[in-house]
């Protein structure tokens, strides 16, 4: 399945084809694999300086597509970091809607990551709405935790900070310290010290 992702890494027009054939045609275990290739090959060239891929526009719409069709919230995820790591910005709705909509909290979480790396500042607001309600559901706490992060949110920290104070099991307690660890504000190292003690 991972071969996806390094098809992706490879790069190059026959890896594209090959990874939007089995988008459209692959079997439901490959084609998040494929997808999450085309984001990163998408991501890859991006960092490199390019424009991203060729034929993003229709690659972004096939998979708004499956993410509007789909209901195994696992595959979705896929689609939703696939397009994120595109920054394919048609897609921001309705990702911002699922974040929203969806009860699923790792899908939740992968929502918060995916539009964190669009680049998409005018949803932390959404976002943060979401933290506050994730408490006690580290699953879904820390990667919307790692999307605020990715957009630059460094406001959170303090409520986060309070958040580990009140935190009741360990999985809250270590999804708080690794977002904080993520967002990398100073402000959080000496009441992380204090709660080490």
């Amino acid at each position: 399945y991972y071969t996806g992702v390094a098809i992706g890494q490879v790069g190059g027009e026959d890896a594209v084809k090959h990874l939007r054939k089995t988008v459209k045609d692959g079997a439901n275990l490959i084609r998040p694999w494929a997808a999450l290739g085309l984001g990163v090959h998408a991501y890859e060239m991006r960092e490199k300086g390019g424009s991203g891929l060729a034929a993003e526009a229709e690659i972004g719409d096939e998979l708004l597509s499956l993410v509007a069709k789909d209901k195994d919230a696992a595959r979705k995820g896929a689609y939703v970091i696939a397009l994120g790591l595109m920054k394919y910005q048609p897609a921001r709705d309705k990702i911002l809607s699922e974040l929203k909509d969806t009860n699923v909290e790792a899908y939740k979480g992968y929502t918060g990551i995916a539009l964190g790396l669009m680049e998409a500042p005018d949803v932390m607001d959404a976002i943060r709405e979401e933290v506050r309600k994730s408490k006690r559901r580290p699953e879904q706490l820390q990667p919307l935790c790692i999307g605020l992060g990715l957009l630059g949110d460094k406001d959170i920290v303090p409520e986060l900070v309070d958040m580990m104070k009140e935190a009741k099991t360990t999985s809250v307690y270590a999804a708080l310290a690794q977002a904080l660890g993520f967002i990398g504000d100073a402000r959080s190292i000496e009441p992380l010290v204090k709660l080490m003690s």
